[in-house]
């Protein structure tokens, strides 16, 4: 691929979830987090001297080669966890973030397959 001295990176988030997601932080973590996380995923491409992307089918990340660096090395985001749960037959996946008193806000929910 010869000598790399650019790269682009891309990060799509949606603002609504983030949000939530600092529900009992500082508002901006969440986002500072996405965008360092990209920012150190193009300095390994720049490092590594490679195109490194990642495909996502249905919320399920494919291949993430650099990806786990880059998230590791990011700004630490605010805890997210999860619950299953099951409604009419169907798997439901809360993600959420909780306080110190153990409240919680759902940030995201997607359907699971069996």
């Amino acid at each position: 691929m010869g000598n790399v001295n650019k790269v682009e990176t891309d990060q799509v988030v949606n603002p609504n979830i983030l949000a939530k997601g600092d529900t009992y932080t500082k508002s901006g973590i969440m986002i500072t987090h996405e965008i360092t996380e990209s920012y150190e995923g193009g300095k390994i491409g720049l490092k590594e001297g490679k195109s490194d992307f990642i495909k996502i089918e249905n919320g399920v990340i494919k291949n993430p080669k650099s990806y786990p660096k880059a998230h590791n090395r990011a700004y630490p985001q605010n805890v997210i966890n999860y619950d299953d749960r099951e409604v009419d037959g169907k798997i439901f996946r809360d993600y959420y973030i909780s306080d110190r008193s153990g409240n919680k806000t759902i940030i995201y929910t997607k359907e699971m397959k069996k």
